[in-house]
């Protein structure tokens, strides 16, 4: 089953920058699609991907600094 995440990182001491591009390589090397936007990112794939390579770049960006990683799933979506 393919699915399809909306996910928005904040880091709280100032380096959202530094946190969103090390969540966006954690996911693009899982081999994940990533469509990066202004105010969030959405990822699809086969659904064991996207949830292990999304909780790989949430550890990975919480490893950096303290962070709120808001994240919402859908199989409703188009998926590619």
């Amino acid at each position: 089953m393919n699915v399809q995440a909306q996910l928005s990182v904040y880091a709280l001491d100032g380096t959202t920058t530094k946190a969103v591009k090390t969540v966006l390589k954690v996911l693009r090397e899982h081999g994940l699609n990533v469509h990066m936007g202004n105010m969030s990112s959405v990822v699809s794939g086969p659904a064991d991907m996207v949830f292990d390579g999304i909780k790989k770049a949430s550890e990975a960006a919480m490893a950096h600094s303290p962070c709120v990683v808001n994240v919402t799933f859908s199989n409703a979506c188009p998926a590619e």
